[in-house]
């Protein structure tokens, strides 16, 4: 799809990329998903909320909780702050998991990565 929108001599956004991002990720291929991502980057392209959302549901939906605090971790270091939609797919993803009191323990962690996006973007 990047190379069809690249050969009409147009470039692709981001909207572009996120849709590839997600095809990779529905189908469980994360490496290539995340080849995507350092392809965007290295175009000088800012990844969207959209594109970390999307990473963050394929980790819970696959149970890699560690993976999904990583690109929080991730997504703040490059200055995309997370949003209540960001928080609900990592709660949800527990919960359907069945890992009630990690939950519980996310929406607790809440503010402190509110207050590390804001001390990282002083």
């Amino acid at each position: 799809m990047l190379k069809e929108i690249q050969n009409t001599g147009r470039m692709p956004d981001v909207v572009s990329y996120n849709t590839v991002i997600k095809g990779f990720c529905r189908k469980g291929l994360m490496q290539e998903a995340i080849r995507v991502l350092l392809e965007i980057t290295t175009k000088g392209i800012q990844p969207s909320i959209v594109t970390y959302n999307t990473f963050l549901s394929s980790n819970v939906g696959m149970e890699l909780f560690g993976e999904a605090n990583e690109v929080i971790i991730f997504m703040i270091e490059q200055n995309c702050r997370p949003c209540e939609l960001t928080y609900k797919i990592v709660v949800d993803g527990y919960c359907k998991a069945g890992k009630y009191q990690e939950a519980m323990d996310f929406v607790s962690k809440i503010k402190d990565i509110n207050i590390s996006f804001l001390m990282i973007n002083l």
